[in-house]
């Protein structure tokens, strides 16, 4: 999985009930397009990780229908280890 950080952007953070964060970009959406829900897990056991990230497709969102993707699970270290040092430069 290639993840392109330089396109992301978010133009304000929602939350979601008390454990969710909602980013939503106003400039990049069409009619039509892919839904992702993206879950971050803190530490169960017997993960590991601090944090597991999963991701989910909306597909049918009058009936809040979800499908989780497969192989699209990553753990906190593998998470980190995306960004390199061209992207490190970009950050805060």
């Amino acid at each position: 999985m290639k993840i392109n950080l330089y396109s992301f952007r978010t133009d304000v953070v929602v939350t979601i009930g008390e454990r969710c964060l909602c980013w939503v970009d106003y400039y990049h959406v069409s009619d039509g397009d892919i839904i992702k829900l993206v879950y971050i897990i803190t530490k169960e056991h017997p993960s590991p990780y601090p944090f597991t990230i999963e991701t989910w497709t909306l597909v049918g969102i009058h009936q809040s229908r979800r499908e989780k993707d497969v192989n699209l699970t990553m753990g906190a270290s593998e998470f980190f280890n995306l960004f390199d040092n061209a992207a490190k430069s970009c950050l805060p």
